[in-house]
C-alpha cells in the first residue's frame, strides 16, 4: 500500500489544503478476475424530506470500480446510497450504531456510468432499488459514507504540506471499524485504470478489443492529446478551486459543529428530557448565547466554571388562604410557573454556544410545560 500512495502522491499529486480525497480501499477476485476499489471522500445528503429529523439518514459516495476481466467494462462510477444511523439527536435519542458485519441498506443511485470496453464509450447506468447487503466491500464504502466526519478529519490530519502521513490516516480510520489499511489519494477513473493495469495488475494482459491500446500514437497525435489534457487540467483546476471556495467553509463549519455537539452531549451527560426540552434543544444547541439574548431577552446570568447559565422565567399566583371553621385553613386561586435554563458552553474558538435547555414547569392545574411557559418559547427566526 505504501509504494502505490507514493505513487499517486508524486504523480497525481497532493495538495496542502485537502479537502476532499479519494482513497484505494479494496480489491477482490482472483487473477483475470479482480477488481479495484476506489471511493471520493465528499459525502452528498440524499435523504428526502419525508424523512428530516428522523433516525435515518440517506447518505452517497462516489464509487469507482476498475476490472481486469475482459467480460466487463473498463470501469464503472457509481453513486452508492447508503441508510445511516443519524448522529443528531431529536429528542428519541440516537440509535447504538451497527457492528462491523452487520448488514446494510443501499442503493445504485442516478448518474452512474460505465466506459464500455469494446470500443471505450461511456454509457449511463439506471437507479437500483433498495436492498441489503453484506459484502465486505459495501460495508467498507457504507462506512465511508455515513462517517464523512470523522473520514475528512482524518484526511486533514495525515496531509501536511507536501507529505502525506498514511499510517496517520488509518490510524485515524481504526476510530470507525477500519482494520485494514486503505491507501489515500487524489485522482480519477482514468488515473485509477492506469494504476490498475501498470501496479496492481503489472504482468496480467490487458483486454484490447477496441484495439485502442495497442495502437501507437504519433507525435502529432501525442502533442494533440498533450495539449488538450493541459486543458483539461486547468479546467478542473479552476473548477476544484470554486468547489473548495464554495464547500471548504462548509466542511469546516460542519466539522466545528460536530465537535461541539460531543461538547454538547458531555456536558448534557445522558440526563432525561421531556418533550418540550428536546424540541428547544433541536433548534438551539450550537447558538451563540448573543443569539439567545437578542431573540430571547436580557437573561439573568450566572457562571460556574466554564459553563454560563442564561435564565428567564415567569409566573401567575391567584391562591389566597381563608379561615374556614376555626382554624382549618383552604386555598383558592391558581398558580403557574416557568423557569428557562439556556445552559452555554465555549466551542474550540472560545465563543460560548448552547449545549442544554433546561425548562421547569410547575402549577396547580396541570399545566403542560408549552403552556406555562408560553412567551418564552422562542426559535431562531421568530
Amino acid at each position: 500500500m505504501r509504494s502505490i500512495s507514493t505513487f499517486f502522491f508524486v504523480t497525481l499529486g497532493f495538495g496542502h489544503s485537502v479537502f476532499a480525497a479519494d482513497v484505494f480501499f479494496h480489491m477482490q477476485g482472483g487473477s483475470g478476475n479482480r477488481q479495484a476499489f476506489f471511493a471520493n471522500t465528499l459525502v452528498d445528503d440524499r435523504t428526502p424530506v419525508s424523512m428530516l429529523m428522523g433516525s435515518i439518514e440517506i447518505k452517497q459516495i462516489n464509487v469507482t470500480v476498475i476490472y481486469e476481466n475482459a467480460q466487463q467494462p473498463e470501469w464503472a462510477e457509481m453513486r452508492l446510497q447508503f441508510e445511516c444511523i443519524s448522529k443528531v439527536d431529536f429528542g428519541k435519542g440516537i440509535p447504538e450504531p451497527a457492528a462491523w458485519t452487520d448488514p446494510v441498506k443501499m442503493r445504485l443511485g442516478e448518474g452512474g456510468t460505465i466506459l464500455r470496453r469494446s470500443d471505450l464509450k461511456i454509457e449511463s447506468t439506471p437507479a437500483g432499488t433498495w436492498q441489503t447487503a453484506s459484502s465486505p466491500v459495501l460495508l467498507k464504502a457504507h462506512k465511508l459514507a455515513c462517517n464523512p466526519d470523522e473520514v475528512n478529519a482524518a484526511v486533514r490530519a495525515s496531509s501536511t504540506g507536501k507529505t502525506l502521513d498514511s499510517a496517520l490516516f488509518n490510524t485515524e480510520l481504526r476510530k470507525i471499524g477500519f482494520t485494514e489499511d486503505v491507501t489515500l489519494m487524489n485522482g480519477s477513473a482514468p488515473e485509477f485504470l492506469e494504476l490498475a493495469w501498470t501496479r496492481l495488475w503489472a504482468g496480467s494482459k490487458r483486454p484490447d478489443p477496441s484495439g485502442k491500446w495497442a495502437k501507437q500514437a504519433t507525435p502529432e497525435e501525442k502533442a494533440a492529446a498533450m495539449a488538450k489534457v493541459a486543458e483539461i487540467q486547468k479546467q478542473l483546476g479552476e473548477l476544484t478551486q470554486k468547489t473548495k471556495q464554495a464547500y471548504e467553509p462548509k466542511i469546516q463549519a460542519a466539522e466545528s459543529k460536530f465537535d461541539f455537539d460531543k461538547v454538547a452531549a458531555k456536558l448534557r451527560n445522558g440526563r432525561e428530557m421531556n418533550r418540550t426540552e428536546s424540541q428547544m434543544l433541536m433548534v438551539w444547541q450550537g447558538r451563540l448565547e448573543e443569539e439567545v439574548a437578542s431573540i430571547v431577552g436580557r437573561p439573568s446570568m450566572t457562571a460556574t466554571g466554564n459553563v454560563h447559565f442564561l435564565s428567564y422565567g415567569k409566573d401567575y399566583d391567584t391562591r389566597a388562604a381563608y379561615d374556614y371553621k376555626g382554624g382549618t385553613y383552604v386555598t383558592n386561586g391558581v398558580y403557574w410557573s416557568c423557569d428557562i435554563q439556556f445552559v452555554t458552553a465555549p466551542d474550540q474558538q472560545g465563543a460560548f454556544r448552547v449545549a442544554d435547555v433546561r425548562i421547569r414547569a410547575d402549577s396547580n392545574m396541570n399545566l403542560s410545560a408549552n403552556d406555562a411557559c408560553e412567551g418564552l418559547l422562542h426559535v431562531p427566526g421568530n
